[in-house]
């Protein structure tokens, strides 16, 4: 693994059927952004990627995943089918930069229909299950906030995207597709208490600060493995305190300066 000031960039690219490939070692920017809330995406730029790799990126259902962060503990920070028509190549400065764009579960999500029904009492969990399946998503790693019981019945027709917002909203809860995984998010918006401490000694950059609404914003030293929902606790001297994140960034050029997480959340209740 070839590591920049400690930072670490690790592109995977999977075609079905065929044999991925792991490309380190060249020079990437990314640009991510998570919000909980039905697409996830992100922006990559590579520098030098040859041309094999770049006829994969054509394909529809190609698969990209970006593991990133530092070598003592990268992960996922996205990972999903190209967007269409985003996929270009430029030459910047004697070298050719592939750039594309990644949203989680596109196809499947745009394209899967469901047309079964289960006739006598069933749990939304079961019926989230079998969705999942369909859209060849990992299952919730959460309970639902309330596992309804449809005692007469469910039926699952139509569009999967409309099917599961219609099954979040009985069960008090919101969806997206977060790194390969359906993400159900309770509406008080807290998923789970990780041990996220951002202090000036743990990776906090400069102070955070007020936006919208209330919330406050954050900037930290790449941490991949926080997700909205998340509770986080912000140390220092400036808006200290329990935090629940609502959006994540990640942004940064391997051979930039920039290599930073954003977090913007809510005061935690």
């Amino acid at each position: 693994m070839t590591t920049y000031f400690g930072r670490v960039a690790r592109l995977q690219i999977q075609v079905p059927g065929q044999l991925g490939q792991e490309i380190d070692g060249l020079r990437v920017r990314l640009r991510s952004r998570r919000s909980g809330k039905g697409f996830d995406g992100a922006q990559i730029d590579v520098w030098g990627l040859n041309t094999d790799s770049y006829g994969q990126l054509g394909r529809d259902d190609t698969i990209t995943r970006l593991v990133a962060g530092y070598a003592d503990g990268p992960g996922e920070v996205m990972q999903g089918q190209v967007v269409p028509l985003s996929l270009r190549r430029v030459v910047s400065e004697g070298e050719v930069v592939t750039s594309w764009q990644v949203q989680e579960a596109t196809t499947a999500l745009a394209s899967v229909t469901l047309s079964t029904s289960w006739p006598g009492a069933v749990k939304a969990s079961e019926v989230l299950s079998y969705i999942a399946g369909a859209l060849g998503l990992s299952l919730p790693a959460q309970a639902l906030p309330v596992d309804l019981v449809y005692a007469r019945g469910f039926t699952a027709y139509g569009k999967a995207r409309q099917v599961l917002t219609t099954l979040a909203t009985d069960c008090g809860c919101t969806w997206s597709v977060q790194a390969g995984r359906l993400v159900l998010l309770p509406l008080s918006g807290a998923l789970r208490t990780r041990a996220f401490i951002f202090a000036p000694a743990s990776g906090l950059v400069g102070y955070p600060e007020q936006v919208d609404g209330g919330k406050v914003r954050s900037t930290t030293l790449m941490q991949p493995g926080i997700l909205p929902g998340d509770t986080y606790r912000l140390g220092g001297d400036t808006l200290a305190g329990d935090y629940v994140a609502e959006q994540v960034e990640h942004a940064g050029d391997l051979w930039g300066p920039e290599w930073y997480t954003y977090v913007t959340g809510r005061v935690a209740k």
